[in-house]
Formats: C-alpha cells, structure tokens, sequence
C-alpha cells in the first residue's frame, strides 16, 4: 500500500518559505574591501614584463603587461569586466608589483628605451604609482669587437642612453630603478671567477655615476691607481662627462646592479689572489682587507651601486 502524501496547509507552506536572498556581486562589497581584493589579484610576486605585442593598429602597438616567464598577456582582465572595474583597477599592476623591462637580443639599451618610452606615455597621476623597477639589458652581439661583453664598453656605447635614464630617475624619485649591467658578475658567461674585475667595475661605476673614489678598497693593485681610473672613466664617459657628473647626485635612485649568482667565497679568493699575482707589485693583500672585498660584494649584488 502506497502511502498518501500528505497535504501541507497554505499557512504551513508560507511560513517555511526561505527568503530570497540576492546574490551579491564584488561591486556591491565596501570600496576598503575591493582595493584589498585588487591588491590581491593584481599582485605579481615575480614581477611583470612589459613587452609590446606585434600588430599593425594602435591598439596593438600599445604595450602589454604580461606575468614573468609567460606569453604576452593582459595581466588586468579586471578591468575588462566593465566600466566601473576599468576606472576602479586600470593601472593598478603597476602600482602592486616590480615592473621588468627586457632588452632584446638584437637590442641595443632596448630595456631603457622601452621605459623611457613607457613613463612618457604614462599619466601623471599613475606614473607616481610606478615604484619598482627593473632593466634588464642584455650584451649588445652586434657589436664586433672581443670585448663586447665588458661592461666598461657597454657602458661606453650606451651612455647616452644611460644618461637620459638618469634624467627620467632625477625626475621622479619616487621610482627605485635598477639597471642590470651586462657583464658584471663575480661568475662570466664561461664559468670562471673575475673576482678583482668585479671590484674594479664597481670602482670606475662610484667614480662615474656617484663621485666618489673607492679605489682605496683594493690598496695597490697595478694599473689600480688614481691616474688609470681617471682615464679609463673619461673614456666611457665621453662627451656625456659634464651632464652625468650634474645629474648624478639627484638620480641616485637609478642602481647599477651585477648579475645575481650563487658564488662561492674560496673560490672568489682564490681567483683574486691568482689574478694578484699576475699584475700587482706587492704582496697579496691580507685577510681584513679580502674580508672587505667579501662584504663589499655581498652589498653590491643585493643592493646595486
């Protein structure tokens, strides 16, 4: 026998109707909490890569955030939601995370170009949220000459462009800006330890770009000398002497860094002393002053010169 249903009256019916509750949307939420939630969403720990995207329209010459290591992508679809989300979130990514600009092989100071060439387009009341900045350069292989990846000679070949970032950081220091310089690492391409060459570039870099002398950390070592410094500057410095020297004290936000690698200190030393014994006319330094060499490194690659 089947049992009957039984029929609920119209009062019981009404009375356990449950509410009809409206969905709530991330436009509904308080503007405090929205920022959070756009903070959280836009933020790129590993930065975010501009690069332009290949097209024949304007709107596809115009520059793309893209998430590190990724193809070209808006990072902001936000944005892309609706009106409000466009004026709520446009230009936030840049204000969350660090903002890379990579040089192309064929390139020559093309990650400098392209930030030029991105804070002028740049509103003025977004540009202000443009803080961290990264240029990656790479070694210009177009160049013939066996020493294309010194630094010293990319410097030189690329020092009016490196003066006209010195005017954009001067003018805006807000930003923290650092500059990979190609070719300066404690480790080369090859593999080996370039220990005093290291010490050296960041030498000439104080003297160039700050004004100050620190050739005193490597005490005598051969060609080492006030004279040869002197020299070896002015040569990269060309024409550009004057202005550098002018802006440099106000465009100390614009950092030369080295390229960051795992080193080994023995072997930092051990390459230092060798080098050492082949140019200098006195004994190898002793161990306060290599100890300094150690920690002056350690400084260089965290926080640049």
């Amino acid at each position: 026998m089947v049992a009957k249903k039984q029929k609920r009256s119209r009062k019981y019916r009404v009375a356990n109707l449950k509410p009809h509750v409206p969905a709530i949307s991330l436009l509904d939420l308080p503007p405090e909490l929205r920022n959070t939630i756009y903070k959280f969403a836009l933020t790129e720990p590993d930065g975010i890569t501009v690069c332009r995207h290949p097209g024949v329209s304007r709107s596809r010459k115009k520059p793309i955030m893209a998430a590190c290591g990724d193809q070209a992508y808006p990072v902001n679809q936000i944005k892309l939601v609706n009106r409000q989300l466009h004026q709520e979130t446009a230009g936030l990514k840049i204000r969350y995370s660090t903002v890379i600009f990579q040089s192309e092989s064929h390139s020559r100071a093309g990650a400098i170009n392209q930030f030029l060439a991105f804070i002028r387009h740049c509103a003025p009341s977004k540009l202000l949220w443009l803080t961290h900045v990264i240029l990656k350069e790479n070694i210009d292989w177009t160049v013939d000459t066996p020493l294309r990846g010194c630094p010293m000679t990319w410097l030189k070949t690329h020092m009016r462009s490196i003066k006209k970032a010195m005017k954009a950081c001067a003018a805006n220091p807000h930003m923290c800006v650092h500059l990979e310089l190609p070719g300066w690492a404690i480790i080369n391409d090859a593999g080996d330890y370039t220990a005093m060459n290291f010490i050296s570039v960041a030498i000439a870099l104080a003297r160039m770009f700050r004004g100050e002398d620190i050739a005193h950390i490597t005490g005598e070592f051969g060609d080492a000398t006030q004279a040869a410094y002197a020299a070896m500057c002015d040569d990269a410095l060309g024409k550009h002497k004057a202005a550098i020297e002018e802006i440099g004290g106000r465009a100390r936000n614009l950092k030369f860094m080295p390229r960051h690698c795992e080193w080994d200190v023995g072997s930092f030393c051990s390459e230092a002393a060798e080098t050492w014994a082949k140019i200098a006319t006195v004994p190898f330094p002793g161990e306060e002053r290599v100890t300094m060499w150690i920690k002056c490194a350690r400084e260089w690659i965290v926080d640049g010169f």
